[in-house]
């Protein structure tokens, strides 16, 4: 088991990784501000023990290089590359929207019917039940449009702080809808996931 140490904390610090990273926008949308300051932290912790792994490493394949020190020696390159590279929140997205599809049309529903109603500024607080449908800090959703027009509503996978924004957007005109309602927020991207379903980036 010793011999197999720093392989089980590489091991636990990726599924840490994968974990916090997965999770991040939630956790956001949960903690605010806290978890903001958390994750930093969080990271540092992480890097500074999978830097004192490199020296342990160094130091015992100056002794013995075996298959263990091999394996270890190629997680610690890898795990890098895939926590920086990998596509956490555009997987959440897609499998969180399978997960919530049917919870969101309820909510769009009663957007439509005027049972929940945007303040000024668009935004709508909704029902606890349906709290996990966005990662907004105040738990809201955003109304762009809601009229005989057509509806374009807003879920929020994370708003960003002077950073991109992420939304998973219904539009029941289609993409074209959703640039009409393009706000003083450039639109970066927008990928359709399914009819009226809609992933979109804005620059802020």
């Amino acid at each position: 088991m010793k011999k197999l140490g720093l392989l089980i904390i590489l091991t636990i610090i990726l599924i840490l990784s994968f974990i916090t990273m997965w999770y991040s926008d939630s956790l956001f949308g949960i903690y605010g501000l806290v978890w903001l300051l958390a994750y930093p932290v969080l990271a540092v912790i992480l890097f500074t023990i999978y830097i004192v792994l490199i020296i342990k490493l160094i130091r015992k394949m100056k002794e013995k290089v075996n298959i263990t020190n091999i394996v270890t020696a190629i997680l610690l390159i890898i795990i890098p590359i895939l926590v920086c590279s990998f596509p956490f929140r555009e997987l959440k997205v897609k499998s969180d929207f399978n997960k919530y599809e049917k919870a969101r049309l309820e909510v769009i529903q009663m957007v439509k019917e005027n049972r929940l109603v945007p303040d000024e500024f668009g935004n709508v607080s909704i029902p606890e039940k349906y709290k996990m449908l966005t990662n907004d800090t105040e738990r809201e959703i955003y109304v762009f449009q809601n009229d005989e027009n057509g509806q374009v509503i807003g879920f929020w996978i994370a708003r960003g702080m002077m950073s991109p924004s992420f939304v998973l957007v219904y539009s029941s005109g289609a993409e074209e809808l959703i640039r009409k309602n393009e706000t003083g927020h450039s639109i970066v991207s927008i990928e359709k996931l399914k009819d009226n379903w809609y992933y979109v980036v804005t620059d802020y």
